[in-house]
C-alpha cells in the first residue's frame, strides 16, 4: 500500500475533459475583437463561439457569461 496524499484543494482537477488552452484563447481574441468593434452589449456568446470556431457548449464550459 502507498501513502498517496489526497489532492489539497488548489491542486484538484475540474470534472471532464481538460480545456484546450488554444481554444480559449482563440475564444479571448474573438471576444476582444468583437467587444471593440460592437461594444460588449452588442456581442453574445454566439457571437464569440461563431468568431471563435467553436460551439456555444465549448464556450459556455469555459466562461460562464461574457463579463467572465
Amino acid at each position: 500500500m502507498t501513502d498517496a496524499q489526497p489532492p489539497s484543494s488548489d491542486q484538484k482537477r475540474s470534472a471532464g475533459r481538460p480545456k484546450d488552452m488554444a481554444k480559449r484563447n482563440a475564444m479571448m481574441d474573438a471576444a476582444a475583437c468583437l467587444f471593440f468593434r460592437n461594444g460588449l452589449e452588442a456581442v453574445t456568446m454566439e457571437a464569440v463561439a461563431r468568431e471563435a470556431g467553436v460551439s456555444k457548449v465549448t464556450v459556455y464550459g469555459h466562461f460562464t457569461s461574457k463579463e467572465a
